[in-house]
């Protein structure tokens, strides 16, 4: 250690220290030239400290040093980031009025205000900064602010299949995973089968069932307008 500065060294700075390990090796011997320094309050969170094996990519051994710390949950209120002004079209045209448009004397006068102007923390610098960007972008170039069309997910539930068809297929697959899980149990396999047949055979007579409800319902109204059929 440093009386001077308190400054420790990692690994020793010569090949008899007790902790040292020579880090350089040419050809006329090897020497121990590559450290880590780290101040006397902060030793005793070191990790550790190697010295790794020598690699053909260069005559010293790499190094790594570990530190602990602690990290507190900082609320994400006050990390948000602000919300976007919007999406610029930059065509060529919009490219060439913005760079006209900072060469400015009122964008340059916006500089010179910001440049003089002290500020208490980084977010106010950078809120600054970024509305000069934003007003010259605003008079560039087109904004559009349009909020995105969330597009409808389409149900591929068929219009027959019941809750029943539902509840049986379920069953369906849990007897699946237990066969799975157990291949030698004969049982889980019988009642596998006898559940899947029972879910065909309900899913065709639900279909059944479906279609017939169609065909009467056409046949009830058969003399009423098209239209006023597909309202119903």
């Amino acid at each position: 250690m440093c009386k001077e500065t308190k400054i420790r060294i990692l690994n020793g700075r010569t090949t008899g220290d007790l902790n040292g390990q020579p880090t350089c090796i040419t050809y006329n011997g090897s020497s121990l030239v590559d450290y880590t320094l780290t101040s006397e309050e902060l030793f005793d969170s070191i990790g550790y400290f190697v010295v790794h094996d020598f690699t053909s990519l260069s005559n010293h051994r790499p190094i790594s040093c570990a530190m602990f710390a602690n990290f507190s949950s900082v609320p994400c209120d006050l990390h948000k980031l602000d919300s976007l002004p919007g999406k610029f079209l930059w065509t060529d045209e919009a490219i060439a009025s913005y760079t006209e448009n900072m060469q400015s004397q009122m964008f340059k006068d916006k500089f010179a205000n910001f440049i003089a102007k002290s500020f208490n923390d980084s977010d106010s610098i950078t809120e600054s900064f970024n509305s000069i960007l934003v007003d010259c972008a605003k008079q560039s170039a087109k904004c559009i602010n349009k909020k995105p069309i969330q597009k409808l997910k389409k149900s591929t539930r068929k219009p027959w299949f019941s809750h029943s068809c539902t509840d049986l297929r379920n069953t369906v697959k849990s007897y699946e995973k237990l066969v799975n899980k157990n291949a030698q149990n004969g049982q889980y396999g019988k009642l596998y089968y006898t559940y899947r047949s029972k879910f065909r055979r309900l899913c065709k007579h639900e279909q059944k069932m479906y279609k017939q409800q169609i065909c009467n319902d056409i046949n009830d109204n058969i003399e009423m307008n098209p239209k006023q059929f597909g309202q119903c």
